[in-house]
């Protein structure tokens, strides 16, 4: 098996599914209730293709505790990484 390394400020690209989308902005929802005059919410840029790029360890911190075993998780799992 090749090895790659990786950093957790490397960027990643990930396609979203509806459930990812709904973690987003139950996310926003609760920032909404914290910070007055709050930014709406904006759905995640997307390439040609229907990925988001996301730093990993954002993607990390904003899916991570969603991520488990036999479950729906809230992007397709196919992870393109760049390297540098």
């Amino acid at each position: 098996m090749n090895e790659i390394k990786i950093n957790l400020n490397d960027t990643v690209k990930v396609k979203l599914n509806d459930f990812g989308i709904e973690l987003l902005k139950e996310k926003h929802r609760y920032y909404d209730s914290l910070i007055p005059n709050h930014k709406p919410f904006e759905l995640p840029k997307r390439d040609a293709d229907g990925y988001t790029e996301y730093q990993l360890y954002e993607l990390f911190e904003n899916f991570g505790s969603s991520i488990r075993f036999a479950c729906v998780v809230p992007f397709d799992t196919d992870i393109i990484i760049q390297v540098k």
